[in-house]
């Protein structure tokens, strides 16, 4: 799967089951969307139609992450903002403005509650998911606020800064619990193991550190040579740590011995998000060309290639698949099959728009109001072509297994 430029110079991304095209308005400054997806031509019409979405969320979706019930999704995007959606239904809860940089990273805190950004402007933000509301600002890095996460009890958020240190605060009360230097270069991403004992932190140094979070100590120092760590993850065991790195590597890790388990892809395309499913048993990586890959944590072999994302999650339950992208779009996976579910796309503030392979789809009043059919040349409304393909509620019916959800 690659970007590619049609003969009109629209940007083409390629991949099953559907083909998203990009193109910039000039008149209006929008980014238009044009889905070809796998609908036959209509009644009387020799060409398939494309469904097109103007929208003004024109900013990559730079970081997923499902609440810890599963019923929500988070998406941090490089428009300053973060999006809270209902999983079952696509909707957007609310958009939560604030950061005055771009948000590289989002993570729910273990009961739900509260929800932590990193934004480039160097700052940390707690919001509480019930009202939207910022509860406090972090501030103390002096580089982008680059990879949040809460310890497992809730009481610790770990912050990673291309200042070179990583810190530990105090969710009750704001305050910097431990500062963690050592690293030689940006930090750009933390995780806790499953116990809040230990926190890797993954380094433009080429290392991944282990850190005892009681003492603060460095425990081990994991060499990437000739490499930068972005992103790091562990198992839900814990005995496994994943980094992937801007040269293109996954590499798995023994987290009790230090050693190298194995290396699970080395390419040119620089892996932007790892996160092991909920059994332990498949890894996900995007990667900066938008591909998401799903290996056998076993064997080490790609068991899916899905097309359109560069960041990942998993629910927890493991059923679906998270990917935000370049493209201003959140997609939903089965792991299972590799089937494309439905793409999210954020309209405005609060307007947005759900659509599936097959054609059928469903949005706010105003997000359907930026949403068309396109025949050729040819503009044609949504209701013309065919009813029946506006589902409200599509996605907490795919979601179901509906086998073919309809208006009726």
């Amino acid at each position: 799967m690659a970007l590619r430029r049609d003969n009109e110079g629209i940007a083409v991304l390629n991949g099953e089951p559907d083909r998203v095209a990009l193109r910039r308005d000039a008149m209006k400054r929008l980014l238009v969307i044009v889905v070809s997806l796998l609908l036959p031509p209509a009644a009387g019409l020799a060409e398939k139609p494309d469904l097109v979405v103007e929208t003004g969320h024109t900013a990559s979706v730079t970081s997923v992450a499902f609440s810890p019930d599963g019923h929500l999704l988070a998406s941090g995007s490089r428009d300053n903002t973060v999006r809270l959606w209902n999983v079952a239904t696509g909707r957007t809860v609310r958009t939560l403005p604030g950061h005055t940089d771009w948000v590289g990273s989002v993570a729910f805190s273990p009961d739900g509650h509260l929800l932590a950004s990193g934004s480039g402007d160097n700052t940390v933000r707690l919001w509480s998911v019930a009202t939207g509301r910022t509860i406090r600002t972090l501030a103390g890095h002096t580089g982008m606020a680059t990879s949040v996460a809460f310890s497992p009890d809730g009481r610790l958020l770990a912050s990673g800064s291309l200042d070179e240190t990583i810190r530990l605060w105090s969710v009750a009360t704001g305050r910097t619990v431990r500062i963690l230097p050592g690293h030689t270069s940006g930090v750009a991403s933390v995780a806790f193991n499953p116990d809040g004992r230990l926190l890797a932190s993954g380094s433009l140094d080429g290392t991944i550190r282990l850190w005892n979070v009681a003492t603060g100590r460095t425990v081990r120092t994991l060499a990437v040579p000739a490499d930068y760590v972005l992103r790091v993850a562990f198992s839900r065991n814990g005995r496994l740590l994943a980094g992937g790195t801007v040269h293109g590597a996954i590499r798995l890790w023994d987290v009790v011995t230090g050693r190298t388990v194995r290396t699970l892809v080395e390419n040119a395309y620089t892996v932007d998000s790892v996160a092991f499913s909920p059994d332990g048993r498949l890894l996900a990586g995007g990667r900066t060309d938008q591909t998401a890959c799903l290996w056998s944590v076993a064997t080490g072999k790609v068991v899916r290639a899905l097309a359109g994302g560069n960041s990942v999650a998993f629910s927890p339950d493991g059923r679906v698949l998270a990917t935000g992208s370049g493209h201003a779009t959140i997609r939903l996976w089965s792991p299972a099959s590799g089937g494309l579910i439905a793409t999210c796309i954020a309209l405005g503030r609060d307007d947005w728009v759900v659509f599936d392979p097959e054609g059928r789809f469903d949005g706010s009043p105003g997000g359907l109001k930026q949403m068309h059919w396109s025949i050729g040349r040819k503009a044609v409304p949504l209701e013309q072509l065919n009813p029946r393909n506006y589902v409200p509620g599509l996605l907490g019916r795919l979601l179901r297994h509906e086998k073919r959800p309809s208006a009726g």
